[in-house]
């Protein structure tokens, strides 16, 4: 894609992608915790992979940096 070319709009989409990612990784934790979601052998090594890459996500920007407002 042409804008991806872009040094500045690159490093931004990836940012918003580790942010997004991280998200989502933090919401499965929820479901598990709360039994919503169940863990099963196969996905403890993705789960153990996953939490790897939450911490790396989580070095870069700083957790503070990771979540979003609610409030409109």
């Amino acid at each position: 894609m042409i804008l991806r070319r872009n040094k500045a709009i690159l490093a931004a989409y990836n940012e918003i992608w580790d942010k997004v990612w991280w998200n989502r990784h933090q919401y499965w934790l929820y479901q598990i915790e709360t039994g919503e979601a169940i863990l099963t052998e196969e996905e403890k090594p993705v789960l153990e992979r996953a939490n790897k890459a939450a911490k790396r996500i989580e070095r870069n920007y700083g957790r503070r940096n990771l979540g979003w407002s609610l409030a409109v």
